[in-house]
């Protein structure tokens, strides 16, 4: 801070204009939303991640942390949609062909 002074409590800076808020989209209204809970000392909720994948025999382990949707897609621009199972981990035999993962809150 100015001339070395201490933050007595936790401070954001959100740049917005005057109407900027009025025209957040949602990932905009997601960052604004955290910012106001950190800032206020409430719990901010981490995104879900995936974890490394593992290679098991013929399988693969596919792990994450936090909740989400698991989704899956045979190109890696999609479309993407829900994998059979969202048991985690989710083991996936290795099969011919490309199959690509994410985790979606």
């Amino acid at each position: 801070m100015f001339n070395g002074f201490k933050a007595p409590a936790r401070r954001v800076m959100l740049p917005f204009g005057d109407t900027t808020y009025a025209n957040l989209n949602a990932d905009g209204l997601k960052l604004f939303d955290t910012a106001v809970k950190w800032a206020t000392g409430g719990a901010s909720t981490a995104p879900p991640m995936l974890n490394p994948i593992v290679r098991q025999g013929k399988n693969i382990i596919i792990s994450w942390t936090g909740t989400g949707t698991l989704q899956q897609a045979t190109a890696v621009t999609g479309p993407w949609s829900a994998a059979a199972s969202q048991t985690n981990p989710k083991t996936v035999p290795i099969a011919v062909g490309a199959l690509f993962f994410r985790i979606r809150q």
